[in-house]
């Protein structure tokens, strides 16, 4: 896993790209201004909560496993090339990088770096999606590719041309597909100026294919997705299908003869992005070679580390207490 996070964080955003599809912005440097807009209809966040429990995952791995089976049928749908690739999409989610008690008046403005795991397209069921989300999640919290990310992006912004700056920015976050982010609301309806408010949607506007907000309020979770219009001018293809894969879901797990059992990936596209890319490249290497690699890993480690706990390399052992002499 911290190989992994090493190479996600310093080499895969410059080397790799999510394979093309319908969804992947084709020219990452000019990515269009046009966006289409889709909806779906607000699922139910008891039956969420309750699948949530008889899996023994989080939310979040149900909305993403979710997701991920909705863009695999939809791929399914229109025959996609990308099916018989080999390989699968990568979807980025922000992570909050404030440190612990630290408050919003000492940075004023958002402390942001992303986490990146991959989706794969073979799943038989939106089950197995989730049981893979939940592994992949757990080998990210461990990860030190957001903070190595947070690190290199701080550095650049301080020393590169704002042009050189907007290329690389649109050239690293432009090798995903997906970028996800799940915003949790007031769990009762509120009202503006009187009135009942009735739903809120949660966008962004991003130089990449697709954007999905996730927003629950109210007992019910809305999938908000916005696509870039040349990729996608149709995003109601995945909004319908969220919707209907969700009632299968709830139907499958609650089903009382239903007994999980998942095995996690070995190939590539399961893997995701950085192990997945690691395996692969590292595999290939001569022993000298990987040497170099791993010595590059323990440095960029470090300097994530570094930069996430805000102090000297020389002082890192003192965050783990377990670990000093």
């Amino acid at each position: 896993v911290m190989a992994g996070g090493v190479v996600e964080g310093l080499l895969c955003p410059l080397l790799t790209q999510d394979p093309p599809s319908s969804l992947k912005v084709k020219d990452v440097q000019n990515p269009s201004k046009d966006k289409a807009f889709s909806n779906a209809a607000p699922i139910s966040m008891e039956k969420v909560s309750a699948i949530k429990t008889k899996l023994g995952v989080t939310v979040n791995d149900v909305l993403g496993g979710l997701l991920n089976m909705s863009l695999q049928r939809y791929y399914e749908a229109n025959k996609a090339s990308i099916l018989s690739s080999g390989r699968g999409i990568s979807v980025s989610y922000p992570i909050n990088m404030r440190l612990p008690g630290q408050s919003i008046e000492s940075t004023f403005h958002n402390v942001i770096s992303t986490g990146t795991i991959g989706f794969g397209l073979k799943h038989p069921s939106t089950f197995a999606a989730i049981a893979e989300h939940n592994w992949k999640m757990q080998g990210l919290k461990l990860s030190p590719a957001p903070s190595i990310w947070n690190f290199v992006l701080t550095l650049s912004s301080k020393l590169l041309p704002i042009d050189i700056l907007i290329s690389l920015a649109l050239k690293l976050y432009g090798r995903y597909t997906i970028m996800m982010s799940n915003v949790p609301g007031p769990g009762t309806r509120g009202t503006l100026t009187g009135k009942p408010v009735r739903g809120i949607h949660f966008y962004l506007f991003l130089p990449i294919g697709l954007y999905c907000g996730l927003y629950s309020y109210a007992g019910g979770v809305v999938c908000s997705i916005s696509c870039d219009a040349e990729t996608e001018a149709n995003p109601s293809l995945i909004t319908d299908v969220w919707t209907q894969e969700f009632e299968k879901l709830y139907e499958e797990v609650m089903d009382p003869d239903f007994k999980p059992s998942w095995t996690p990936p070995t190939d590539l596209e399961g893997m995701g992005p950085g192990l997945g890319y690691f395996k692969l490249t590292f595999s290939a290497l001569s022993p000298v070679t990987r040497a170099l690699v791993v010595s590059a890993a323990v440095v960029g480690a470090g300097l994530g580390l570094s930069a996430f706990f805000d102090c000297p390399p020389s002082e890192l052992l003192l965050k783990f207490p377990a670990l000093s002499p």
